[in-house]
């Protein structure tokens, strides 16, 4: 009996204590790490964390972190290796600080949101991927943040489908977003400003989009450089330049097959509005240009639908002959064509006037008028042309520019008030046979210039009966120029002084009606 007592009692504590333990299991929260729970940084909640990298040690895949603005500015190095939601409670004052401690935030995590920050001050040493957002991960998406002050801004590597949307970068050093190794990116309606070498960089990524952004340059580079990239898309953003660069671009592509480029409108370039280079089956299409235009170069298979410089037509001509082309044009462009005459066109402000590019030869060019143009008329590799009865005023860098042509006609054009009136560069090969002529050069800074081959004694270049405004007293006019040496042992061009003489000077400037 006393044992079956015992056995009772002990009974009795046992579902005592099981009781008393689940009545305080019951009144005590448990942390849990389930998937999906809010963790706090900042404010006024007695368990809010008080650093953003305090809550990622914490987290869990699937939870958020939400920062408030009263404890900014956050100088913290961040690194992300959950799938989270990073979220700022205001992009305009939620700030973290990387106090130039390399990257402001590393992204090693997939389907990650960072969102509603200023991310600013990842340092300026000699790494090229330090940046206010590393990510080294993929299906991200970065929205709706400030970027700026770091040596770049967006620094994605080897990864795939992110999305960069809605953001504001500006005046990060070197490159506002760049993409490296990285296929199927979307960067969209973002605000890009004054980034230093490039707002936006690609480079050999294939499938990504650019659309809908609004991009803004201030003497870099160029806004847009896609580089060894297939498949891209550059769609209804608007790029324009404020004090640009010499040599700045809007839209660079190079090595870049099966693209499209549709819909952009560039204003302001300081050298080509949209630039391609050794590329082929691409899109060009709907583009307005202002105070800017298009250069090809060693391109094929351009399909050129409809686009405008200065609200005219741009004339894009691949593979075709025997045409005439006198409509009012904002351009005109051959590409590996003959034996078109290009007449009566009025062409200002644009990069390139005229352009004959890839052997388009026996063409005409005659009676246009080309004003405040980078170049008024361009020929590259293109030879047996005519380019008679022009004018050629206030072109800022050439009024025309032969590169790499022979057997080539200048004559009865007027070059005046122009930087530089006439260059012919043969700085390739021999070329010979060109021939300068009845011209009319006035007050241009430099009236004609070239660069010939070391064989030089071919006589390239023929100069005879051309007026010249600072002629003077003499009885002939000397044209100053270069010709170079290359020595292939030590892969070098050595320069030297050299000149042409017209030995016929005209007196008088002849009546060159256009």
């Amino acid at each position: 009996m006393l044992i079956k007592k015992f056995l009772t009692i002990g009974i009795i504590i046992i579902f005592l204590g099981i009781a008393i333990n689940s009545s305080i299991a019951m009144n005590t929260p448990i942390k849990t790490k389930s998937k999906g729970i809010t963790l706090y940084v900042g404010g006024s909640g007695p368990d809010n964390y008080t650093t953003i990298t305090s809550a990622l040690n914490e987290v869990d895949h699937g939870d958020t972190i939400f920062v408030y603005n009263d404890s900014s500015p956050y100088i913290e190095r961040l690194k992300i290796y959950k799938s989270i939601h990073l979220i700022g409670e205001d992009k305009n004052s939620t700030v973290i600080d990387g106090d130039r401690q390399f990257s402001v935030i590393d992204l090693n995590a997939r389907d990650a949101i960072i969102s509603g920050f200023t991310i600013q001050n990842s340092h300026d040493k000699n790494d090229g991927r330090s940046s206010g957002i590393g990510v080294f991960s993929y299906n991200n998406i970065i929205s709706n943040n400030i970027i700026k002050g770091n040596r770049n801004g967006i620094f994605v590597e080897r990864e795939t489908n992110n999305i960069i949307k809605d953001n504001i970068v500006y005046n990060n050093w070197q490159n506002g977003i760049n993409i490296d190794y990285g296929s199927n990116q979307i960067i969209t309606n973002n605000e890009i400003i004054n980034n230093g070498v490039y707002d936006i960089y690609i480079r050999a990524s294939d499938n990504n989009i650019i659309s809908n952004n609004n991009i803004t340059s201030e003497n870099s580079w160029a806004s847009v450089l896609v580089h060894n990239s297939k498949n891209s898309t550059i769609i209804n953003n608007v790029i324009k330049s404020n004090n640009p660069g010499e040599w700045q671009e809007g839209i660079y592509l190079r090595k870049c097959p099966d693209s499209r480029i549709i819909g952009n409108k560039i204003s302001n370039s300081g050298y080509h509005g949209i630039f391609l280079i050794n590329i082929y089956d691409v899109i060009v299409q709907n583009n307005s240009l202002v105070d800017d235009g298009f250069f090809f170069s060693d391109c094929y298979n351009i399909d050129f639908i409809k686009n405008t410089v200065n609200g005219r037509p741009v004339v894009y001509l691949e593979k075709e002959s025997n045409r005439i082309v006198d409509e009012n044009a904002g351009q005109v462009i051959l590409n590996r064509c003959s034996e078109i005459t290009i007449k009566n066109q009025n062409i200002n402000n644009s990069c390139y006037g005229i352009i004959l590019i890839n052997q388009s030869e026996d063409c005409s060019i005659i009676n246009n008028n080309f004003n405040s143009n980078k170049i008024g008329v361009f020929l590259i590799n293109s030879n047996n042309n005519k380019i008679e009865n022009n004018s050629f005023e206030s072109n800022y860098r050439y009024g025309a520019f032969l590169e790499n042509v022979k057997k080539c006609l200048i004559q009865n054009n007027v070059f005046i008030d122009n930087k530089v009136g006439l260059m012919i560069d043969n700085d390739k090969s021999n070329r010979l046979g060109n021939e300068v002529k009845y011209n009319n050069f006035i007050n241009n800074d430099e009236q004609a210039d070239f660069v010939v081959k070391d064989k030089w004694f071919f006589r390239p270049i023929r100069w005879k009966y051309n007026y010249w405004d600072d002629l003077g007293f003499r009885l002939i006019y000397i044209i100053h120029g270069r010709f170079f040496k290359y020595y292939s042992d030590s892969n070098q061009r050595v320069f030297r002084s050299y000149r042409f003489i017209d030995w016929h000077p005209a007196k008088e400037p002849y009546d060159i009606e256009v």
